[in-house]
């Protein structure tokens, strides 16, 4: 039942990625912080927090989920790696000396 309420809103970037959350859902309850790969109405796939929890209000279950898109900070993640990567790769390649001079003081 909750896979099928996850792919209703189109959030499942396939169905294997559902079947972890659905299943996980379904014995622990709840689901917090779990980062995957969302799929939008419009075909978009987005890096995101999925947190989903069941509730009983008033004598029925419900699902309670929030989705929250990370895309941003995961891009700035992947320039920060990259800049160190490249960092590094010329570090340990030079074989002179580098200095580094702080031009504000």
């Amino acid at each position: 039942m909750i896979l099928q309420q996850l792919s209703a809103y189109h959030l499942c970037r396939d169905r294997q990625n559902a079947q972890t959350r659905g299943k996980r859902l379904e014995k622990e309850k709840k689901v917090n912080s779990y980062f995957t790969l969302l799929k939008r109405k419009g075909g978009h796939e987005f890096h995101a927090l999925f947190s989903a929890s069941r509730i009983a209000l008033f004598g029925k279950n419900y699902l309670l989920s929030a989705v929250r898109d990370i895309s941003e900070h995961v891009k700035i993640e992947n320039e920060v790696r990259e800049t160190k990567q490249l960092l590094e790769k010329i570090t340990f390649t030079t074989p002179s000396i580098i200095c580094l001079h702080d031009v504000k003081n």
